[in-house]
């Protein structure tokens, strides 16, 4: 994620893509191919422009700062929180499991409670981004998506018949 920036002062301080800001000098530039969308990079950058003519050292000037920030291909945001869809097999959303999930700082364990539902959205608490006032930070919310398998087997149709028996026993019981 590599941010556009717009300034006009004598020096700025901004959180920018440093790998743009090594030639970046109080100027608009696009994000740069080599720019990877991993959030690990971007740190903050000191910029100096040139001062309008007759300007004095210790005068206060306005800065314009426009900040774009690019779609990012794994997750979306709102507000502080992060989205991120996660894709589990049947098998997995039935019986629980932990997985490894991308997270904005690298990733991170996401216990999948038993009996998860396609569309259940989980929550990894302080996984997402930090709060501009610092006082707190959002979370990283993991929709669940649920693919079934493309084939199964004598036993598996078996197993499955079986299955719904004893669902079926036991819902008569209720």
């Amino acid at each position: 994620m590599c941010w556009l920036l717009v300034v006009r002062a004598p020096t700025a301080v901004a959180h920018t893509c440093l790998r743009i800001s090594q030639c970046l000098v109080g100027t608009v530039w696009p994000p740069a191919s080599t720019c990877v969308p991993d959030f690990a990079h971007l740190r903050p950058a000191h910029l100096q422009v040139a001062a309008p003519m007759g300007a004095d050292p210790k005068q206060r000037i306005n800065v314009l700062l426009s900040i774009e920030v690019e779609a990012h291909p794994k997750f979306r945001r709102q507000g502080l929180d992060v989205m991120y869809t996660q894709i589990l097999k049947l098998h997995e959303a039935l019986l629980g499991t932990t997985v490894t999930v991308p997270t904005i700082d690298g990733s991170a364990e996401l216990v999948v409670p038993p009996l998860t539902m396609g569309n259940d959205v989980l929550r990894m608490r302080e996984k997402g981004i930090q709060d501009p006032r610092g006082r707190s930070r959002g979370d990283q919310l993991v929709s669940v998506r649920i693919i079934k398998p493309s084939k199964l087997t004598e036993r598996q149709k078996q197993l499955l018949k079986e299955f719904a028996q004893e669902a079926e026993a036991a819902n008569v019981r209720r």
